[in-house]
């Protein structure tokens, strides 16, 4: 069953992406700035495959932000009319072995 979203129910995963920060590590080079980066593609498949929230990236209103350092980016998100979401992503160096 597909449901289309209401404002309440915006406004209640708006509640509960505040609450997910979503993981990832990445390598560092030489200089230490982050190698890569961490797509919009990426985070959403996480957020999909960990918490069952799905968000398109038609609903993307940061769409200029690179994930491309270290530590914490919000990216924020149309979840309905007049109800923005912000989707957390945090970078962490990979540990080496």
């Amino acid at each position: 069953t597909h449901s289309f979203p209401t404002r309440r129910s915006s406004d209640l995963l708006a509640k509960r992406l505040e609450g997910i920060t979503l993981q990832f590590e990445a390598s560092a080079g030489r200089n230490g700035d982050m190698i890569g980066t961490v797509s919009f593609k990426k985070a959403s498949e996480a957020l999909e495959k960990l918490h069952g929230i799905k968000i398109n990236k038609s609903q993307l209103i940061d769409k200029d932000v690179i994930i491309n350092g270290f530590g914490l980016t919000k990216l924020r998100v149309d979840l309905y009319k007049g109800v923005e979401g912000e989707m957390r992503i945090h970078v962490k160096l990979k540990e080496k072995k």
